[in-house]
């Protein structure tokens, strides 16, 4: 075997990055499943969900609930924030259940738990999701040389904690997500009807859940103004019309007042479902206010800093930031969001740097299943969580997500300061950064004209 042979079957530095995201996480899942089997499931549901099996039974009621609160056409007038298309959706699937059970009062809502036919509609609806990830991934993946890695990758990928949590919650935020990895994935495609498609699934995902919208920002970064217009009217379309069904669209104004009103009185500061900075500032000893101007700070910068970064898995990164650092919006639901610019990080054909292995590290902190080694000895950790005023204790993974988005961003922010100040000294002009990096025109020196500039 000679030396070209052996240079060619050396693993490239995508695949080493490829592989020990892999190899974390065979190893967390694997001490989790060992914890599991020793604990039989109970550390399982505490470590991703930090749910009591014999006290609390609240699994999937995100998706029971929006089904028994859509069943008639006055659901806004009792509150619900869901917007009209999701109403709509979560209508049709509850005329598929029996009207017994759909009409349970708020304290029976657990039976539908354990209904057969409620069960099968949940159970359908995940699959469609997870398949329709797995079919993006695939398509997303093809140009990965190793088709051994890309099936890991993918395997890996249905697997990691934001994602669990979605389906612990039945959260719709995983469609959303899903719609808007399509998005990301294919809108810069060189085939027109995969593109134009891309364009209905954004605007399907914002329609859905209305935060997906900021990644509408990726057509002005990138001056695709008509694709812009052509997604706006799709998300209109699909926002609009299924609001003619409650009041022929007259709930759409009763639908933003529950939505104020729900932004109004959410709490601010500490929670155990955030990760925003509102709730890290109070975590270490912040007070509310305080955090809650940290929340619309961040969330300024991370749009303004999307322009200047130089790579578009750092724009999509700022992004899914701004969504998960939302106060209004911002849970362990949402973190399922960073896993769109993290597939477009480590599957990227371009070379890595070597503080791409801090960014892998930051990643693998939000997305991974943590081990959570106190769960058999609690005690190790109740001192620490007393002197937060935190109970109860945090899993692994609540732990660490929350600084870890935090440093993402910061460690983000400064890589865009850096390009956007040598790019000015370079001689670009700053209004060329909403161009994107393969439009950015230097400016051009006007100088008298010479003998040679007027000789024909």
């Amino acid at each position: 075997m000679n030396k070209l042979s052996l240079l060619k079957k050396k693993p490239d530095r995508q695949s080493a990055f490829i592989i020990a995201f892999l190899v974390l996480f065979g190893l967390c899942f694997a001490v989790i499943l060992l914890m599991s089997l020793r604990s039989r499931g109970e550390s399982f549901l505490k470590m991703l969900f930090y749910v009591d099996n014999s006290t609390r039974q609240d699994y999937f009621m995100e998706f029971f609930n929006s089904l028994r609160d859509a069943k008639d056409m006055s659901l806004y007038e009792n509150g619900s924030i869901n917007t009209p298309l999701a109403n709509l959706i979560f209508f049709l699937l509850a005329h598929m259940i029996p009207q017994s059970v759909i009409d349970s009062t708020y304290q029976q809502r657990y039976a539908m738990q354990v209904n057969q036919q409620s069960i099968v509609i949940f159970y359908v609806f995940t699959t469609i999701c997870l398949a329709a990830f797995a079919f993006t991934l695939r398509g997303y993946l093809q140009s990965e040389k190793n088709k051994s890695l890309r099936l890991a990758l993918s395997f890996g990928f249905l697997f990691i904690y934001p994602l669990f949590y979605c389906v612990e919650r039945g959260n719709i935020a995983l469609l959303a997500m899903i719609c808007t990895a399509f998005f990301v994935f294919f809108h810069d495609s060189d085939n027109e009807m995969l593109q134009n498609f891309s364009y209905l699934t954004l605007a399907f995902a914002a329609a859905l859940k209305l935060y997906p919208i900021i990644f509408f920002l990726v057509f002005l970064q990138k001056k695709r103004y008509k694709d812009l217009l052509r997604t706006g009217i799709f998300f209109l379309v699909m926002f609009v019309i299924p609001a003619l069904f409650y009041h022929f669209g007259a709930d759409l104004i009763v639908y933003f007042k529950n939505l104020f009103a729900y932004g109004a009185d959410h709490k601010i500061g500490f929670s155990l479902t955030s990760v925003s900075a509102s709730s890290f500032i109070t975590l270490l000893g912040g007070g509310k206010t305080a955090g809650e101007i940290a929340c619309v700070v961040t969330c300024l910068i991370a749009a303004a800093m999307m322009f200047v970064v130089p790579k578009d898995w750092q724009r999509y990164t700022l992004l899914a930031y701004f969504i998960v650092n939302m106060r209004i919006v911002s849970s362990i639901s949402v973190l399922v969001f960073f896993v769109v610019p993290f597939i477009v990080f480590i599957s990227a054909e371009t070379k890595k740097r070597k503080i791409d292995w801090l960014y892998l590290v930051l990643f693998c902190l939000i997305l991974l299943p943590l081990p959570c080694f106190w769960y058999f000895k609690p005690e190790i950790m109740q001192r620490l969580f007393e002197a937060l005023n935190v109970d109860p204790i945090l899993s692994a993974n609540q732990l660490f997500a929350m600084p870890a988005v935090q440093l993402l961003f910061l460690f983000l922010c400064l890589e865009g300061l850096i390009n956007f100040l040598s790019c000015i000294q370079n001689g670009y002009s700053p209004v060329s950064f909403f161009g994107g990096s393969e439009k950015r025109i230097k400016k051009t020196s006007v100088k008298p004209a010479g003998k040679k500039d007027i000789e024909i």
